[in-house]
């Protein structure tokens, strides 16, 4: 499980259909590379 604040990639995504690929360091240290399911980003207000 990969876990993140939203409001950090918010600004970075417009409306629209992502494949994301999930880089990052483990708490021991070790690098991490994986791939999530599709999202969907969508305007809030609309």
């Amino acid at each position: 499980m990969v876990k993140f604040d939203r409001s950090d990639v918010e600004d970075m995504l417009s409306p629209g259909t992502y494949n994301l690929k999930v880089t990052g360091e483990l708490t021991d240290g070790t690098s991490y590379e994986g791939f999530s399911d599709e999202i969907r980003v969508i305007d809030p207000g609309k």
